[in-house]
């Protein structure tokens, strides 16, 4: 259920006045209709709401306009060597082709499932664009908005162009890589390998390539013989790697590579807001960088550069806090670097003993940025609502240079989801694209590992593991408000962030054994499984000891197949650890009884829902 306030935050900006824009700074607050809760009670016009917890009081009014916006992947633009720029739109479902001097915008547009994603240049005026949903590639004629669809691997995530042989190469989600004739469609695997999974993005260097998975945030190595090697991680103070939202190749070879890390000791009790340390309401504030107390050194970004079999860490915190959500990075010519913030809405523009954070607002309101690329030394920002271009020049001025229209993608769930607190993180920090990040977290309460929010999450409550969150209100209170040291809601900007959220896609299965599915699926009904694990989610939302030493929620089964390691705990590192006896015995499910076939068979089952 989509709910409308009276007040309409989104401006629809026209006109290209060039304007200086002030240091970036997060917080304030708009007028009545909010869905933030001040110190004592709703704001003038908004809903009734619930304590304050941590979080600074904060009044914000956002109407909802047009179908559920998707999460944000970021990094679905590309500047042309002829001039002109491509932009991939999966909020509106159609790529915008805009000329070089931003006069000329035309309007291709897709299928509403397709959603659409990376977007590069093949051969001269030819972009290409990847169709995640669709299990195809866009090929789009920059001069005559002609669209051609080609067969990929399934769930197409990286994109990158092989001149050498006028090759398109792909990675998807499931581990496969391959190459792709654009002029005969004819597609050629070029590994699979059981050590990739997740595939987020592909770089051609040189005879190579170099593939990110997303939710490790682990870099591979691919030689021109198929042999995989990992590239070593440095330890960054107690942090790991954690999510690598975007990587490009640089001018000159090699790779840019955004991504952030996570605090691996133990997270303070929720319930305690002093335990969390000092917090500031500004992001840029000074304190509370890596090393010192607080939540904000849970989650922070760097920018990590591979040249050769070398790299070198950039550690976006402490003065980087305006970096929270690193969805896109860019690298000039002359090897100035742009990395924008889905969660805040600022630019980081770094050159040699400079760096800068510059806000992209359309007069006054905030933008969540998506995409950024180089057209000379300017940086071209992509905003995703309003729909717009920006340049960012190198004197600092921010200039919007085109409104792509389209009609409005506003949804108060999304904003908020996607929005960084104080502690700078944002929800999406942890469940990238409304999904989860296959982390184990070391909380005070014990080890938790994230569960996925797509697929719909309506109707699931309690929620956390433990069940001890009643609803939705009360879980954005704990995580939110609390935890996140975010603000209070209203209980309709609650509602509007379960709403979004249920709305969310899961992710489709792998295609698998058709046989060994319908087996499986006699076998889950054998051993009792279908008592508990019930309906399209999967569960009864009941709360049990199935021989794990503790009383847990059933657990939805929605996105199986994605989601190792597996259990509240990460406990199931591979999905045949779900028969070891540390997965609950006789009273999980009986399937100590099943046979080698049988246990194959229900394993497919799993991963096919």
């Amino acid at each position: 259920m989509r709910r409308l306030t009276p007040l309409v935050l989104f401006l629809l900006v026209s006109g290209c006045d060039p304007v200086r824009l002030p240091d970036p700074v997060i917080g304030g607050g708009g007028g009545g209709g909010g869905f933030f809760v001040s110190d004592g009670g709703g704001g003038a016009g908004g809903g009734s709401g619930g304590p304050n917890f941590c979080g600074a009081a904060q009044e914000q009014g956002v109407t909802e306009e047009g179908p559920a916006p998707a999460a944000i992947t970021g990094g679905t633009m590309v500047a042309l060597r002829g001039g002109g720029f491509v932009v991939a739109d999966p909020d509106r479902a159609r790529v915008w082709l805009v000329s070089s001097d931003f006069q000329t915008i035309r309007s291709i547009p897709l299928a509403a499932s397709d959603e659409p994603g990376r977007v590069i240049e093949g051969a001269d005026g030819l972009a290409y664009v990847s169709l995640r949903r669709a299990h195809q590639l866009a090929e789009i004629d920059f001069t005559t908005g002609a669209l051609r669809r080609l067969p990929s691997c399934e769930l197409p995530r990286g994109l990158a162009w092989r001149a050498a042989d006028s090759r398109l190469v792909v990675a998807c989600l499931g581990g496969a890589i391959e190459t792709i004739d654009p002029v005969t469609a004819t597609r050629t695997p070029l590994i699979t390998s059981t050590r990739l999974n997740d595939l987020r993005d592909v770089v051609v260097d040189g005879a190579r390539l170099l593939v990110t998975e997303l939710r490790s945030a682990a870099v591979w190595a691919i030689a021109a013989d198929g042999t995989v090697s990992a590239l070593a991680s440095e330890p960054l103070f107690e942090l790991e790697p954690h999510v690598a939202w975007r990587a490009i190749a640089k001018p000159g070879g090699g790779a840019a590579i955004v991504r952030q890390r996570h605090r691996t000791s133990t997270l303070p009790d929720a319930s305690n807001c002093s335990a969390y340390g000092g917090f500031a309401t500004d992001v840029r504030s000074s304190g509370g960088g890596a090393g010192s107390g607080g939540l904000r050194n849970v989650v922070q970004s760097e920018l990590l550069t591979v040249s050769g079999t070398s790299s070198l860490r950039t550690p976006l915190s402490d003065a980087f806090f305006a970096v929270v959500l690193p969805v896109d990075v860019a690298v000039s010519s002359s090897g100035r670097v742009a990395i924008v913030s889905a969660g805040t809405g600022f630019v980081t523009l770094l050159e040699p003993g400079q760096r800068r954070d510059l806000h992209v607002a359309a007069r006054g309101v905030d933008t969540q940025l998506t995409s950024v690329v180089f057209a000379g030394e300017s940086a071209i920002v992509f905003t995703r609502e309003p729909a717009a271009l920006f340049e960012v020049r190198t004197d600092g001025v921010v200039q919007q240079r085109a409104v792509l229209g389209g009609g409005a993608s506003i949804s108060t769930g999304h904003e908020l989801f996607h929005r960084a607190t104080p502690a700078n993180v944002a929800c999406a920090s942890c469940h990238p694209e409304a999904g989860e990040d296959g982390h184990t977290w070391p909380f005070f309460e014990g080890a938790r590992r994230t569960p996925t929010l797509r697929g719909g999450i309506g109707g699931t409550a309690p929620f956390h593991w433990v069940g001890d969150m009643t609803d939705m209100n009360t879980l954005m209170g704990n995580v939110m408000s609390v935890r996140m040291r975010g603000p209070a809601l209203t209980l309709e900007g609650v509602q509007s962030v379960e709403d979004w959220l249920h709305l969310q896609a899961a992710v489709p299965a792998p295609s698998l054994d058709a046989a060994a599915k319908t087996r499986g699926e006699a076998v889950f009904a054998e051993t009792g499984c279908r008592g508990c694990h019930v309906g399209a989610q999967g569960t009864n939302n009941a709360t049990l000891d199935v021989g794990t030493g503790l009383a847990l929620q059933v657990p939805r089964l929605v996105e199986f197949a994605w989601r190792g390691p597996w259990f509240h705990d990460g406990r199931m590192q591979t999905l045949e650890d779900r028969f070891a006896p540390s997965a609950g015995g006789v009273m999980h499910g009986d399937t100590a009884s099943l046979s080698a076939a049988q246990r194959a068979d229900l394993l497919v089952y799993l991963q096919s829902r």
